[in-house]
């Protein structure tokens, strides 16, 4: 796996699980230590290109597409997005009345 930053976003790339050990945790604890290392960086947004036989998955992790289906190494693919604790951002703004998210 590959994650690459740009401002405050950044985007994970490369990541595949063989079949063999598909369905293990193996894909969800990657996914989950890449987005801890990305919230350590403040980072707010994080995008990839999924495989398209691979969205349930991501969907599971809390990204949504946002895009159609494109071909990308001659494999289909959908882009997605997750705002890491972006509801607790929200509440942290509103509780020390912070709207434009300075704190």
């Amino acid at each position: 796996m590959l994650v690459a930053f740009s401002g405050n976003v950044a985007k994970v790339r490369q990541l595949a699980i063989d079949e063999t050990y598909q369905g293990r945790g193996i894909g969800t604890e990657i996914m989950k230590r890449a987005e801890q290392a990305i919230l350590a960086r403040n980072i707010r947004t994080v995008m990839l290109h999924g495989r398209v036989t691979a969205r349930g998955f991501f969907e599971r992790l809390g990204y949504a597409a946002r895009s159609g289906v494109f071909t990308e190494v001659t494999i289909p693919h959908i882009a997605m997005q997750k705002r890491p604790y972006r509801r607790l951002n929200m509440l942290i703004r509103l509780y020390f009345n912070d709207p434009q998210g300075k704190w």
